[in-house]
């Protein structure tokens, strides 16, 4: 692209949409349970929802790539996910309820492929500023957190329904601020779609079944690490601060993940990263009472998440062709994430044992991390650079 593309909207596109996910989702379970949820009802929302995205997110990232237009598909997925927050306001039936949050989940959730695709060509594929644009969803999350979380107490659950319905409206505004360089880019001749014997490689299954794993690991982490804080003696600041460290370990790792990755190649990185959260849910899974420990594990969160999934969007991007971008990125961020974390949360359920079996549980996480990373280290390097002469399973 010869032109010169400011980068604010994409900036603040991540913002909100990461906004959204840490002062809606994050807080979704406070105003199931206002609405009469149980705790197993509230986890069947979550998991039904993750399981419904994977399919509807790769239908949503294959009309992207078919017509050469993330950006609509961004739009619509924004508009849908507004009109269905809006019954959520009124209904009384927990069906009905059910049904909407569900619906509303899986269109926002949808739509994370297109945000990525779009931020990477705005970027002009320049991993150093990719990461600086990302940053930003990161910083969007933890502003929302901390002010949703402050406000709760005084508003109630109902809060985050106005929250959500705001972010939405002014990421569908900020929208239009948004070029879609897709069709731009995508010069490549029409013929046969390689999409599926790319997403056959050895290199690709690899990186797939490592990325699952890894997400698994991250479910007792993400369902039941403040409870296990607090069983531990932390405070309510202390767990706080805890979180927040995590999330700034992140946003400073993508500070700089554009120059790591120029200079260290895919397989490192990830072995390296996935090792590193292998020892992160061991530690906490034994050593959770001493805090120090706990502030060490949460700056691995600079690696576990912050570097990998750098090193991730590096290689979709890599390995797919620029009309396959939108499904590629799916295949990472919607059926990894929802598999891996539907998988990792019902073994969470069965092995957590309100909290007698929290040490096991971080135990089977290190397990699938380490095994994660024992998948990359024994995949040749030259796997992770696509030709179309790369070995198929």
């Amino acid at each position: 692209m010869g032109k010169y593309i400011s980068l604010w909207p994409y900036a603040a596109a991540n913002f909100l949409f990461y906004a959204f996910i840490g002062g809606f989702i994050s807080y979704l379970a406070i105003l199931l349970t206002e609405r009469g949820f149980n705790s197993i009802e509230i986890g069947q929302v979550f998991a039904i929802y993750t399981i419904i995205r994977v399919f509807t997110g790769q239908l949503w990232a294959h009309l992207s790539d078919k017509f050469h237009n993330p950006l609509l598909f961004f739009q619509l997925g924004i508009v849908f996910t507004f009109l269905l927050l809006l019954p959520e306001f009124f209904v009384e039936s927990k069906n009905l309820t059910f049904l909407f949050v569900v619906a509303s989940l899986t269109c926002f959730m949808s739509v994370v492929s297109q945000l990525e695709v779009l931020s990477l060509l705005a970027s002009n594929d320049n991993p150093k500023v990719y990461n600086r644009v990302r940053l930003f969803g990161s910083v969007g999350f933890i502003v929302a957190a901390v002010i949703v979380g402050a406000l709760i107490d005084l508003l109630g659950g109902i809060f985050i329904l106005y929250f959500a319905c705001v972010c939405i409206l002014i990421l569908l505004l900020l929208s239009v601020k948004i070029q879609n360089q897709y069709a731009e880019t995508t010069t490549e001749v029409l013929g046969t779609d390689d999409f599926w014997p790319r997403c056959r490689t050895f290199g690709f299954v690899s990186f797939f079944i490592a990325s699952i794993l890894l997400q698994m690991s991250f479910a007792p982490y993400v369902g039941f690490f403040t409870k296990y804080l607090a069983e531990q003696q932390y405070q309510g600041v202390a767990i706080g601060a805890l979180f927040a460290l995590g999330t700034f370990s992140e946003v400073f790792m993508f500070m700089f993940a554009g120059a790591i990755l120029a200079r260290f190649n895919v397989k490192f990185l990830l072995s390296v990263c996935l090792f590193l959260t292998a020892v992160r849910w061991l530690t906490q899974g034994y050593l959770a009472d001493i805090w120090y420990v706990m502030v060490i594990t949460q700056c691995i969160h600079a690696f576990s998440f912050g570097l990998i999934h750098s090193t991730s969007i590096y290689f979709i991007r890599q390995h797919f062709s620029k009309k396959q971008q939108n499904r590629g990125q799916f295949m990472y961020l919607g059926v990894t994430f929802g598999v891996g974390g539907a998988i990792g949360a019902w073994l969470t359920g069965i092995t957590w044992q309100e909290g007698a079996g929290s040490t096991q549980t971080f135990l089977w996480a290190a397990t699938c991390s380490f095994i994660a990373a024992l998948i990359i280290v024994i995949t040749p390097r030259n796997n992770f650079q696509y030709s179309p002469r790369s070995e198929t399973l």
